[in-house]
This record gives structure tokens, sequence and C-alpha cells, in this order.
């Protein structure tokens, strides 16, 4: 059980650093200099998007393989948002939406509806 939730947090770090990398890229379009250097840093804004996606792909999927599968992939998309792509004339980077709050009533409905799928 311990080394299973090392696994884990190895993924979530990886999941956290490539996520960290594409903030500091959108920081890098920001403080572009030139149309030529904004652009080179929106080609990497974009690669790095691919590289946190692929890696809270692996966490995800991780984390079924963990037993963790009810609403697994929503979840993770809610903990680690990822912006959208850049387009090539932007002049900053998109922001990841953060989606909305469920209620406490939401959320204890959400939780009797999925207790109920377990069974």
């Amino acid at each position: 059980l311990q080394e299973t939730a090392s696994s884990l947090k190895r993924s979530e770090d990886k999941v956290n650093y490539a996520l960290l990398r594409l903030q500091i890229a959108g920081k890098e379009i920001e403080n572009a200099d030139s149309d030529d250097n904004r652009v080179e840093a929106i080609h990497d804004f974009n690669r790095l998007r691919k590289e946190a996606e692929a890696a809270r792909r692996d966490l995800t999927i991780h984390r079924e393989a963990a037993g963790m599968r009810i609403k697994s992939w929503d979840r993770t998309e809610r903990l680690y948002p990822i912006p959208p792509k850049c387009s090539l004339d932007a002049t900053r980077a998109p922001e990841a939406l953060q989606p909305k709050r469920p209620t406490l009533k939401d959320a204890l409905q959400q939780y009797i509806r999925d207790s109920k799928l377990a069974k």
C-alpha cells in the first residue's frame, strides 16, 4: 500500500512539474521582446501543454489502476486544469478555466449517486 501511495505521489509530482513549466512558458510569451521570440515561446508553450496533458492522463490511468475508478477522469481534470492551446497571434498565454465548485448539496447528491454505481 505504501509503495502504491509513493508511486501515485511521483505521478502527481510529474503533473505538477509539467504545469509549473507550462506556467513559466506562459510568462515567457508575455515577456517576449520580439515577434520571433514570442512565436518561439508560443511553440514551447503548446509543446509543454501536450506534455502536461500526457502527464495528467498517465496520473489518471495510474489512479484507476490503483482502484480509484469513480469519476477519476473528471477529478484529475478538475484538480489539474490545463489551459487551451495558444494561438500564434496571442500576446499572452490562455489561462486554464477553473470549473465551478459544486455546492455541498450537489456534492452530497453526487456522492450518493457514485456510491450506488460502485455497488
